[in-house]
């Protein structure tokens, strides 16, 4: 799998957290209020330390190689297993356990419509700003009329045709224009007529600006995490709405330095699982 995991933001007010962190305050020596947010930081912490390690060793079944001792000794916390939830966590055997839906929920392809989702998103956000931009730019052009002129230039019937021709028509327009201003720079001519052309051929087939549009994000995502805006290895936009559809693909962007950090630290605790296990 990929090297990140989606983690929900308000986790921490999940009732399973707040039920998990209570059980092991309430184990604990002393009651001090205080102590109770760092019971919750430390199940936050373990159940991350274990669905990182699960996100890379998991099997399809949604099984791990592993016993509830071994789990424990993982997050670096004694009795951490007997805390987590039946939907979150089952027994199958000495050593073997169960994280139920984690391919659900953290498997290749919810992970890329998650990904689509918050791209999809920001698309529509953009898309919005634009239209309130537009309409008032056409609010103050109407509210200041120009009132040192007495009467119409002759001219001035052909320049503001000029401009409705200029202007964005529709939403069509309007989603080339995004395109332009999200694809990612390159060094020389983009040939966007040609671009516009193809746009049309892949819409005619049944594609969506919505499918245009994420794989530009993903595509200038990628070219800036390897420092390639700017270049002339940028794809031509014409060819990334092409027959060959590179919209499509994935991207995925090269591994960070704390993902590297993280197979490390995985890396390390399988070390340290290997030398643990009893020998027969």
């Amino acid at each position: 799998m990929s090297g990140w995991i989606k983690l929900e933001k308000d986790r921490r007010d999940d009732p399973r957290v707040i039920r998990m962190a209570r059980q092991l305050r309430d184990a604990a020596v002393t009651h001090e209020r205080f102590m109770q947010n760092l019971h919750v930081t430390l199940v936050l912490g373990c159940l991350d330390v274990l669905w990182c390690y699960a996100d890379t060793h998991i099997r399809e079944d949604d099984s791990l190689d592993l016993g509830i001792d071994e789990i424990d000794e993982l997050v670096g916390l004694k009795g951490f297993c007997s805390l987590l939830p039946t939907d979150w966590f089952e027994v199958l055997d000495t050593n073997r356990v169960k994280l139920p839906d984690f391919h659900t929920h953290n498997g290749t392809e919810s992970k890329r419509k998650a990904l689509t989702q918050k791209r999809t998103e920001r698309y529509r956000n953009a898309t919005a700003l634009h239209d309130v931009t537009q309409a008032s730019r056409k609010s103050v052009t109407r509210a200041s009329p120009d009132q040192t002129k007495t009467r119409p230039r002759p001219d001035q019937d052909q320049e503001e045709a000029c401009h409705a021709r200029a202007a964005p028509k529709n939403e069509d327009e309007e989603s080339f224009a995004l395109l332009k201003s999200i694809y990612p720079k390159r060094s020389g001519d983009q040939k966007w007529h040609d671009a516009r052309k193809a746009i049309n051929a892949r819409l005619t087939e049944g594609h969506t600006w919505a499918e245009i549009l994420d794989g530009a994000h993903r595509y200038a995502d990628w070219c800036k995490a390897t420092g390639k805006i700017g270049m002339e290895t940028v794809k031509q936009a014409a060819t990334f709405v092409g027959p060959g559809k590179p919209f499509l693909d994935d991207f995925t962007p090269p591994p960070t330095k704390a993902d590297t950090r993280l197979g490390a630290n995985l890396s390390a605790a399988d070390e340290f699982m290997r030398r643990t296990e009893p020998r027969a």
